[in-house]
């Protein structure tokens, strides 16, 4: 019993140790790359998630009428409505209310400092922003390892992990581009662990916080509505412990904090458009009879399994997950399955210029889960296996980290590879002779209209 108990105390200071390893390591990182000195960060697409921000508390326009060259030298594009009339911001605003607190800190700093200027472009507001990507990185590694713990023990969901965050894409959208995924991924895992919370012990705040927590998720990314089905299911197979009536009651309070969490955002489509729910993607949409599913996990121009080969070993887990907590295998299954689906129906299957299938990032616990199962499943096999396990593991994720740094580089094209040029380019840390020639740049016209991309 002694023995047993050390072990847990020991096992607690592990993934802690783990832990604070990746977040020194990460803001190490982050302070001796200095990114926010050598690019423009608010850019493209980040610059819609970031734009109700200095609209409403720099310009005080949300028309954008005065077109400031700044909004063009970050690739502000307006969106057109059907009606022919453009609309500002076609993203919605749930990234800016993250990013919030960022940018005032940012903004009170330029504007009482005469070496920036209080425009939301400059220098602080760029290091504030990307900040809040790598803190946000650090919190979803936390708030991964405290699901993990609810099935596995903290060793295995410390390298669990650690195998995740190094694995994967992860890295570059921790330190270099403060897309939504790797905030998204936070919020899904404090979203499951609140749910869990609200299973041992029903009750309505709980249920109000995963109506919140939720309706941020959906407020970032609406796509994200797929997330829904792992508590949903996890809820029909544990309804004997909750009465329905009082389930009834806690579904319409998770309703109404989602709702109350959007107001704003139909506030402001109203403000625009004259209507309370507005689809603001003209022209942009899903082909849903043509998902492009093999292409999204296998294709050398994005693929999942591809550019984060760790996630398909991660699948070789599903088996040893289901034989220990069958219901979340099921359940995180069943909600990457949707997600596969969903993410890979949209028009621009592989999301424009970008590293990886990074619209998979946020359903990157449920891998983990699978991961965890994997590894734990180890303890019991023959040392050969585990070493031929462990080897491999530590391989690709080693390859995971050097192919961060070479899109960094641009060393992988954003969105034109091909078969030959990643061969070409494998384990090499400049341009090969050919890289340029044989790039295979999509159609994005054609896949807009009809889905034709390779």
């Amino acid at each position: 019993m002694e023995h047993s108990k050390a072990y847990l105390k020991n096992d607690r200071k592990v993934f802690r140790i783990i832990w604070a390893g990746y977040t020194i390591i990460l803001l190490a990182l982050f302070f001796s790359f200095r990114i926010w000195d050598k690019e423009r960060v608010i850019d493209w697409d980040i610059s819609h998630y970031y734009s109700y921000l200095p609209a409403t508390f720099i310009y005080g326009d949300f028309t954008f009428e005065d077109e400031d060259s700044l909004w063009h030298k970050s690739h502000f594009r307006f969106a057109t409505t059907e009606s022919g009339d453009t609309l500002p911001v076609k993203m919605t605003s749930g990234q800016a209310f993250i990013y919030a607190p960022f940018f005032l800190a940012a903004h009170i700093y330029a504007k009482a400092s005469k070496a920036y200027e209080a425009n939301g472009f400059s220098v602080p507001y760029r290091f504030a922003i990307l900040f809040s990507t790598c803190l946000a990185s650090i919190v979803a590694f936390w708030l991964m390892g405290k699901v993990l713990m609810l099935f596995f023990t903290e060793t295995t969901a410390g390298l669990t992990c650690i195998i995740i965050f190094t694995g994967t894409n992860i890295p570059y959208y921790s330190l270099v581009e403060p897309m939504t995924h790797v905030y998204s991924m936070a919020l899904m895992c404090a979203m499951i662990l609140i749910f869990y919370r609200y299973l041992a012990k029903p009750g309505w705040q709980l249920a109000a916080t995963v109506g919140l927590v939720t309706g941020l998720i959906l407020l970032i990314r609406p796509s994200n509505l797929v997330i829904l089905v792992f508590p949903l299911f996890l809820l029909f197979a544990h309804r004997a412990n909750i009465a329905w009536q009082k389930s009834l009651i806690h579904f319409g309070i998770v309703a109404a904090a989602i709702v109350f969490l959007w107001l704003p955002q139909i506030y402001y489509w109203h403000m625009l458009t004259g209507r309370l729910l507005y689809y603001s993607y003209a022209g942009e949409g899903f082909f849903f009879g043509q998902p492009e599913i093999l292409k999204g996990l296998f294709s050398y121009r994005k693929g999942w399994f591809v550019y984060s080969p760790i996630v398909f070993i991660a699948f070789a887990g599903f088996p040893a997950l289901y034989r220990v907590r069958r219901k979340e295998a099921l359940a995180a299954f069943i909600t990457l399955l949707l997600s596969f689906y969903l993410i890979f129906s949209w028009w621009c299957w592989w999301y424009g210029g970008s590293f990886g299938a990074r619209a998979l990032i946020e359903y990157l616990p449920f891998m983990a889960l699978f991961m965890a199962g994997l590894i734990q499943r180890l303890r019991s096999t023959r040392l050969f296996l585990r070493i031929s396990v462990w080897t491999v593991v530590t391989a690709l994720c080693a390859w995971s980290l050097f192919m961060n740094w070479q899109y960094y580089e641009g060393l992988i094209h954003y969105d034109a590879m091909t078969r030959e040029v990643f061969w070409k380019q494998f384990l090499h840390t400049e341009h090969q002779k050919g890289f340029w020639n044989s790039l295979d740049h999509p159609d994005y016209e054609a896949a807009r209209k009809s889905r034709i991309v390779n």
